[in-house]
């Protein structure tokens, strides 16, 4: 109740109040082996007075979690509530996203529940009741984004702020931005609906973005090579496109056969993001890089030209998490197209899917980016020609590569882990924690395969325990 009135010293004081209560929940925890066991008195938990009061209908069985749960339960909606109540410490776009991924948790465990989804929405993202008091507003937070993420200087930024285009521009863009926002606060399924739409209605802003780089461009303003509107935008699609896939999986949506397109996909994606951050701080670099003082006499004296810093720090530790998406995704890849090769069951087609041929089941799975208007939706020649590349090595190739690759993820895990663009925060640990679980064990998956091809009648399972996205893969 005092959260809800969305004022710092109220949302402090709820902070308080919670941190007490998850103290007295561990101490909870203590008193579990206390008292008559759930069997003994069953007979008291039977619902005879709810049944007395709903007379002769048919009444649904109460199913009681047992204590220990319960108190699990409790202690992860505390600390969630707990973590929203931490937004009046947003000051920056940046920082707004990585306290709706801290909300929203790991890949590796449920998400979070109606009620710290719906708090999260009112303190943070949306306008109900005065959240803007804990938080700067939109337009002021966007506008910074968009200059960090293409690295030009404030002084230059400060002078663009007055024009009308900009300005205009930047409205739309906000509320755009609070559009995407706003779906991390919804269930995964209704959130996977709206990113279709909202992927439909952002092509429009893409265009204008764009078309302002060129205005500016034009006018002297900014290099041709620095494009800050068009290159926020694509990162955003980019993101929300992965993002669309990624659902998928916790949906239950793609059959075993159809996961190495999905990867693919995602693989591809990633690419691009990584392409895009390499061009704008190459662009930035030679654009924007302070010169070496001419006044210094001795030049083996003079410091080098200082590159500007692109991106936030929570868009560049993102990044290293990409690296390791990537690397996943292309080790999955050649380990199912390994299994789809040996014969192994489990990852052939349904018998219902020969009514829908593969060009078509891909078409019907990537429909919706056909109305992005970058980056150009990829086809389904694209990908039979990696799956013809993949079919012309040898299966002992095939298993060197994917067992590479899962190492390479695993680097690149352990290098986001212990050597931070900032301080991680304990969601961002626990995905990265998980990644690197599903690295080492499918990479122990593939070493046996080395050893001794799966035995004849095999079948390949597929275990999501680690993480919702990525699978560790056993041949059974």
């Amino acid at each position: 109740a005092a959260a809800l009135k969305a004022r710092a010293s109220e949302v402090a004081k709820a902070e308080k109040m919670l941190a007490f209560a998850q103290t007295q929940l561990g101490e909870m925890r203590k008193s579990e082996g206390l008292g008559a066991p759930r069997a003994d008195v069953g007979d008291a938990f039977g619902g005879v007075r709810s049944k007395s009061l709903a007379g002769s209908g048919p009444s649904k069985k109460a199913e009681l979690p047992p204590r220990d749960s319960s108190l699990a339960l409790a202690e992860a909606r505390v600390g969630r509530l707990r973590t929203v109540c931490a937004a009046a410490d947003v000051s920056s776009f940046d920082d707004l996203q990585r306290w709706l991924r801290e909300v929203r948790g790991s890949a590796a465990v449920p998400g979070p529940d109606v009620v710290v989804r719906a708090l999260c929405q009112l303190l943070g993202v949306g306008h109900e009741r005065r959240s803007e008091a804990l938080r700067p507003p939109f337009p002021p937070m966007v506008w910074e984004s968009v200059r960090e993420e293409a690295g030009v200087p404030h002084e230059l930024w400060r002078e663009l702020a007055p024009l009308a285009p900009c300005s205009e521009l930047l409205k739309q863009l906000a509320q755009g931005s609070y559009i995407r926002l706003r779906l991390n606060n919804v269930n995964r399924g209704r959130e996977r609906r709206r990113l279709r739409h909202f992927l439909i209605d952002w092509s429009p802003l893409q265009e204008l973005g764009e078309q302002l780089d060129g205005q500016l461009a034009e006018a002297g303003w900014l290099d041709p090579s620095v494009q800050p509107f068009g290159g926020w935008a694509l990162a955003l699609v980019a993101e929300s496109m992965c993002r669309f896939l990624l659902l998928g999986f916790e949906l239950e949506l793609y059959q075993p056969h159809e996961m190495p397109m999905i990867y693919w996909y995602i693989d591809s994606l990633c690419a691009l993001r990584c392409q895009l951050h390499t061009a704008v701080a190459d662009a930035a670099t030679a654009v924007f890089a302070k010169p070496p003082d001419k006044k210094v006499a001795n030049k083996k004296k003079s410091k080098p030209a200082k590159p500007p810093v692109v991106g936030a720090n929570g868009s560049r530790q993102q990044l290293a998490l990409v690296h390791a998406l990537r690397e996943l995704c292309r080790g999955l890849i050649m380990l199912l197209r390994y299994a789809d090769r040996a014969g192994v069951g489990g990852i052939a087609p349904p018998p219902h899917a020969e009514f829908t041929p593969p060009p078509r089941r891909f078409e019907r799975r990537f429909h919706v980016f056909g109305y992005v208007r970058k980056p150009a939706p990829l086809t389904y020649t694209h990908y039979a020609r990696v799956v013809d590349q993949l079919g012309g090595m040898e299966m002992s190739d095939l298993l060197k590569g994917a067992s590479g690759c899962f190492k390479a993820a695993k680097a690149a895990v352990d290098k986001a882990l212990h050597q931070p663009v900032a301080p991680l925060k304990d969601g961002e640990k626990a995905e990265l924690t998980a990644l690197a679980r599903v690295a080492v064990a499918n990479a122990v998956c593939v070493g046996s395969l080395q050893q001794a091809p799966p035995s004849a009648g095999a079948k390949l399972t597929f275990s999501w325990a680690a993480h919702a996205h990525f699978p560790c893969v056993a041949f059974k």
